[in-house]
């Protein structure tokens, strides 16, 4: 990387070493990740560099998200709904759980009724 020789070679011209606490103050530092670079147009669809300028493309920077795991040992107050750190939310079947608010909502007391929570 010709930044890291230069960031070396400024240090040294201020009588510093690189170690751990100069390459903390790296002004780079933090973006060496973000080393894929691609043109993409409007619509979001890859262009070659060569087209780029006639195709008005936009350059796009981008790195791999870090890979995640949860942990082995999870919190009791994970799996409880009244808990903020609860982590199992049940998004509302489209059809389903429309069809159930809508039945409660109109207070249908036809049979068979699916649903008695009114």
């Amino acid at each position: 990387m010709r930044h890291l020789a230069e960031y070396k070679e400024e240090l040294a011209g201020m009588g510093l070493q690189y170690n751990a606490d100069t390459k903390k103050q790296d002004p780079w530092r933090g973006i060496y990740n973000y080393h894929h670079a691609e043109y993409r147009d409007s619509n979001g669809h890859l262009v070659a560099p060569e087209e780029a300028k006639t195709k008005q493309a936009k350059l796009l920077i981008w790195r791999e998200s870090d890979a995640s795991m949860p942990a082995g040992k999870q919190s009791a107050s994970t799996k409880d709904p009244k808990d903020p750190n609860y982590r199992f939310y049940r998004p509302p079947h489209p059809r389903r759980d429309a069809l159930s608010t809508a039945h409660n909502q109109e207070r249908c007391y036809d049979e068979p009724c699916h649903s008695r929570t009114h």
